[in-house]
């Protein structure tokens, strides 16, 4: 299976942009591409105003005849609960999210990048396929070769399957800036950045992941990360947080930050147990304009904490109990 399907709009990261631009549309659900570009110039270049218009006609929400751009049925239905907004805001309702999903199901480009994450190495068909057999795959920056008189990236993405498959520069923006942005804004994927030695605010690996687990108390979080630890024999050790949380997200399939907020307040409510560590000054001010870079690690009171020494809470004698708990969880 190659990723490689046609996607010409490979910069319409944003599916709320979508529906803001058919929102100029008016009442006669029609507007000729000079006007829309005229409406759209105060906000964007020309470049990105035809990126979006390109994948409003790929995903079949408005056809163009004689340079008139017309609303589809799709497009209709998508607005009739959809919600005003203006350019900067991203969020989508429910109901958006919804149709965008019963829109993005048929998109051949979309389908491609959803069967990356099944491990069965199948063909996407349903969301509940998707979460039934989903799991991680890792994009990551294998080498540099010379080309055209000049160095280019080549990225190798892991699939979910176990197989491998080198990425043009082409491919790599389409499912780095688009794909995955679209995945992300339905609540259907997450990403984390795994380190590798000290990146610290690198984008050189890149880890996507099914969200799985919508909502988890804190009480449920704490009994699962017991058990990964307990399986991993990762007790009284010093683990970097960024490690723990990809072993974790990549387990049981929660949010980034939901991992990270749990583990704060894991912190602040039982310290004789769990032991947060500020990080090292020197390698926050490796690379201090690339801000995102530190999204790996939970932020108090504008301190960054780095690694985390976890005790195990399970006495001596009730190591096999705590054991058979895991078995049961299915951790073994």
């Amino acid at each position: 299976m190659s990723v490689s399907s046609k996607l010409s709009s490979v910069r319409a990261d944003s599916l709320a942009a979508m529906i803001t631009i058919l929102q100029l549309f008016g009442p006669e659900d029609s507007v000729s591409i000079k006007s829309l570009y005229g409406l759209l110039s105060d906000k964007w270049r020309r470049s990105r105003s035809y990126h979006y218009v390109s994948a409003l006609q790929q995903l079949g929400l408005v056809s163009m005849n004689k340079r008139i751009l017309a609303l589809t049925s799709s497009a209709r239905l998508l607005l009739k609960n959809a919600k005003h907004r203006d350019f900067d805001s991203d969020d989508l309702s429910q109901e958006e999210k919804a149709a965008f999903k019963e829109i993005l199901k048929g998109f051949r480009p979309f389908v491609d990048f959803m069967s990356l994450f099944l491990k069965t190495g199948g063909r996407f068909h349903s969301y509940e396929q998707f979460f039934a057999d989903g799991s991680h795959i890792t994009l990551h920056k294998r080498t540099t070769k010379f080309y055209k008189n000049k160095f280019q990236d080549v990225w190798t993405i892991q699939k979910a399957d176990g197989t491998p498959e080198d990425l043009e520069s082409s491919k790599h923006k389409e499912l780095y800036w688009t794909l995955k942005y679209w995945a992300k804004s339905l609540d259907l994927i997450d990403e984390l950045h795994p380190e590798v030695d000290r990146a610290y605010s690198s984008r050189v690996h890149d880890t996507l992941f099914p969200v799985k687990i919508r909502d988890v108390s804190l009480e449920e979080f704490m009994e699962s990360l017991l058990a990964l630890l307990r399986h991993n024999n990762l007790f009284n050790k010093r683990i970097a947080v960024p490690e723990l949380m990809y072993r974790y997200c990549t387990s049981f399939f929660i949010r980034t930050h939901e991992f990270l907020s749990k583990l704060v307040n894991l912190y602040l409510t039982k310290p004789g147990v769990f032991r947060l560590e500020k990080m090292s000054r020197a390698y926050i001010d490796e690379k201090p304009n690339l801000v995102k870079g530190y999204s790996n690690y939970p932020q108090i009171r504008n301190t960054y904490y780095g690694t985390i020494v976890i005790r195990d809470p399970c006495p001596a004698g009730d190591i096999d109990e705590g054991r058979r708990k895991d078995e049961r969880r299915g951790i073994r």
